[in-house]
Formats: structure tokens, sequence, C-alpha cells
């Protein structure tokens, strides 16, 4: 006779509200503004008729709002469940039931150092009592969750994700984390690193004018920012030690001085830039600061970052407002006022609602709001400045710094929406060899904004721009109009 079983399963659901994306000529779109975890989600649920019907399991869990719950099912014992709970603070902790969710008991405090980054575990195949945490440092218990301890992180890679425990022999494991791919055989007093695997992320990519071979340049998630040649005339290929660090931390924007290719500017999260020596392997802060009356600078994540195209010593590096220096990052000088709309985001709605001071995770792991996040300078106008700010706005300054005004509420674009510069490099290259002579820049991905000269006119425009349509360039709500929002000096060009 054949029995057919049903699986009992264990969930826990994202307690963040998610909507479908789509765009209304009123929307708002405030998601990068700030991190709430709690939405009224009180425990974990089962199933035992392979999810045809849920039971919440509530009895021992926190009753107020959770944030978010980490799940694993000991294959040693399956009625005992353990969850790692992200709730208030007196509340937050980590959780057993042995009779399959119908009771919770609370066995200790531990919670990962940044549950909306972390928070994964994984129960032990061979030992009902042990349980691993992922966290910063990869963290272990052998006694249900009463305490926990570092697991061992010897010549290896913090932040862990990922995690696989040999089901016959738990001293065999595999980790996954921000630096790769690791295996121990000896319960991680050792680890190995899997270096054959191309899974790097890279952030932002540039290349140089490097002869015989041009160099690549990129920021990586967590592995700095980095450099190495394109091609080599080693007959063992390009190794490992041909690529350099240029500047520690999370990697981003990496530019290169156009004529001393020697000379490489680097960033890393929030602001931190650094002038990068090739010849010496020399590293030199010159990240801008504050004078003494200005408010704290804020950064962006991915700060902006510009060497002038009319003069190689000159940059332009964004926080809230931009600043330029003329030597090379020694000394900076402020060249606009604040660019953003200083909202403060505490008073944006999230889901709905405005949210406490004491809400779960507010504001956990939230980058800073309120500053710029593209910038950019006419190549064939000297002074002719844009910008886009993280909260929807574009500035434009047509003196170098000297005076500006905003573009706001650009159609088909969310209202304080993410002025980003993904495209910016590709369509500029569509526009200008379409349109010789004329000036381009892309504040974001959907709104060009094309500065014409004295010859070009309204008629050329658009008899050049509409074909560009199905190229890079999207459709607006009007039938046959590229996108909505180009602009002129003196005009609109698209009616």
């Amino acid at each position: 006779m054949t029995v057919s079983v049903k699986p009992t399963l264990v969930v826990a659901a994202a307690n963040t509200q998610r909507l479908p994306f789509k765009a209304q000529p009123s929307s708002t779109f405030t998601s990068i503004s700030q991190l709430s975890s709690a939405k009224n989600q009180k425990s974990p649920a089962s199933a035992v008729d392979a999810g045809a019907t849920w039971k919440k399991l509530t009895e021992g869990m926190p009753k107020g709002d959770i944030g978010r719950i980490g799940i694993a099912v000991s294959p040693v014992a399956p009625d005992t469940v353990y969850a790692t709970v992200e709730s208030l603070a007196k509340d937050s902790g980590f959780y057993r039931t042995t009779d399959a969710g119908a009771h919770w008991e609370k066995r200790g405090g531990y919670l990962s150092t940044s549950p909306q980054y972390y928070q994964e575990i994984f129960a032990d195949p061979l030992n009902v009592d042990r349980v691993y945490a992922m966290d910063t440092f990869l963290q272990v218990t052998n006694d249900g969750g009463a305490t926990f301890s570092r697991l061992g992180e010897s010549d290896k890679h913090v932040d862990n994700h990922a995690f696989w425990i040999d089901p016959t022999n738990h001293d065999h494991l595999i980790n996954g984390n921000d630096g790769g791919v690791y295996e121990s055989f000896d319960h991680a007093k050792t680890w190995n690193f899997k270096g054959n695997l191309p899974i790097a992320q890279f952030y932002r990519v540039t290349v140089d004018d490097s002869r015989p071979f041009y160099f690549v340049y990129g920021g990586t998630q967590d592995n700095n920012s980095v450099g190495g040649p394109s091609r080599t005339l080693n007959q063992g290929g390009i190794a490992n030690s041909d690529w350099f660090v240029t500047v520690a931390g999370d990697g981003f924007v990496t530019r290169v001085d156009p004529q001393d290719p020697m000379t490489v500017y680097a960033e890393s999260q929030n602001g931190g830039l650094a002038r990068f020596d090739r010849r010496t392997g020399e590293t030199v802060d010159i990240q801008p600061q504050p004078s003494d009356q200005d408010a704290a600078l804020r950064f962006n994540w991915d700060s902006p970052l510009l060497i002038s195209p009319h003069s190689r010593t000159r940059l332009y590096f964004g926080a809230q407002k931009i600043f330029r220096s003329e030597d090379r990052g020694d000394t900076w000088a402020a060249v606009s006022p604040d660019l953003t709309r200083q909202i403060d985001r505490n008073k944006l709605k999230v889901m709905g609602r405005v949210w406490s001071v004491d809400t779960v995770a507010k504001n956990a792991s939230t980058s800073f709001y309120g500053n710029l996040v593209s910038l950019s300078e006419s190549p064939l106008v000297e002074g002719v400045l844009y910008a886009g700010s993280d909260d929807g706005l574009i500035s434009i300054s047509e003196n170098s710094g000297g005076d500006w005004r905003k573009v706001d509420n650009v159609a088909i674009c969310f209202v304080n929406s993410f002025m980003n510069p993904a495209n910016e490099q590709r369509m500029r290259d569509i526009l200008l060899e379409e349109l010789p002579g004329v000036t381009i820049s892309l504040s974001s991905d959907i709104m060009p904004e094309i500065f014409e000269h004295e010859r070009f006119s309204t008629t050329v425009a658009n008899a050049v721009l509409r074909p560009l349509v199905g190229r890079g360039l999207r459709e607006g709500p009007d039938a046959g109009d590229p996108v909505l929002g180009l602009r002129s000096h003196r005009h609109d060009l698209i009616q």
C-alpha cells in the first residue's frame, strides 16, 4: 500500500508592504527615504497540508510589531523549530518551539547586527541544539539558542549570508558571504577560498587611456575600488597580482586623469574620496569637508564625481551641494547651495502612514537622504553644469555654479524620484552622433536635457529626435512624441 504524506511547512512572511510598480501623475516615490520593518506581522505560520491552509503560530511570540524573522527546522527533530525575531528591544531575540509551533519559548537575546541584511539561520543536521546564524561574523549556538559565540573567520571575508552543512559530516561547511564562497573541513578552524568564481559585484566600471593596453577600474560591493590591465604581454595572462586596490571599502565611482593615467580618483561609500598614484601606490584622502558654519555634509552611498572635460585638474563632487577643486582635490570650494528639497524623511509616509521614532528598525541601515546622485558638465560649453538629486530635483547652472535653476515635476517621472545617471553616457553618445555640435547632458535615463546652439531649431530637434525613439529614448504619453521634458535654453523643443 502506498501512503501519501503531505509535508508540514513553516514560513515567516516578509512584513514590509510591497505594491505593484506603476507610474501615476501624482505618485510619490519614497521607498528610499526610510526603512521600517514593522507592519503588523505577528508570528510565523504553518501548514500541515502542503500549503492548502495556514495557521498563525502566536503562542509565546512577541505581541507587538515584529520585523524580519529567520526560521530553521531541525532535521534531527522536525518538531523543533528555531526563529530569530526582530521586534521591540525587550522582545527581540532567539526563539524555539519543540511542538511544531504550538508554543514558543524565548531562549536568549541574540539578534543579528542588521536583521534587514542578515537574519538567516541554519539548523545542524546531526545536533538538535546547534544552530548557525548569518551575521557580520558567523555565529553558532550549541545550547538551543541560550548563548551564541563566533564560529571562526580566520582568513575569511565577513558579512555572511549563505550556509551549507554536510548532512553526514557537520565539520564540512560551505559559506557564502560578501567576499565570495569558502569551504571548511574542520568546523571553521580554517577556510578554503574558491578563487575561480567570477562573482564579484561591480557598482561602477570605467577605463583609462593607458598604452599599449588600457586599464579597467571599478568599484566593488564590500571589496574596494580596484584597477587592472585589460591585456598583458605576460604569457601566463593577467594574474591577480596585476590588479591593485585604489581605495578600501565599498567601491564606487572611479575617474582617471585623461592625460595622466597614473592619477586615479576613487570612491568608497558615503563620499569617501581618494587620489591614487599608480606610480607609487600612494593613496591620499581628498574628501571635501564642511566649514565651521556649514551643516554636516550628506553624501550619497554612491556619490557623483566628475573630472571637468575643460581642465584635467578640476574636479566636481556632490554631497547635498556641489564642491569644485582646481588642484586635483587638494583644496575645495562649494559652488552651489543645497540642491535638494531638504525634506525631513521622518515626515514622509511609508506604507500609508508616518512611523514613530520607536518603530522596529526605524531608519536602520538607511543611506543619508537629501543628496546629489548625478553630476555632469557640458563637454562643449565650459561651466554648464547639471545635477540630479535623490529627491527628484534637477539643477542647472550656466555660469560654473554662480547661479542655479531647478527643474521640478518632470513629466512621467515620479515626484521625489531618484535622478539616476545609469544610461547617461549611452544616451549622450546616441544624441551627439545625430546632433553634432549640440551640448547634451542626461540627468536621468528617461529625461535628457538638450541645449541648443544658435543654428539649432525646434524643427530640426523634432525631426532628429523622433527617429531616436526606440534607440534608447522612451515615448512619452503623447503618441509620436519622444520623452516629454526635452528643453533648450529658450523654449521647449517638444511642444
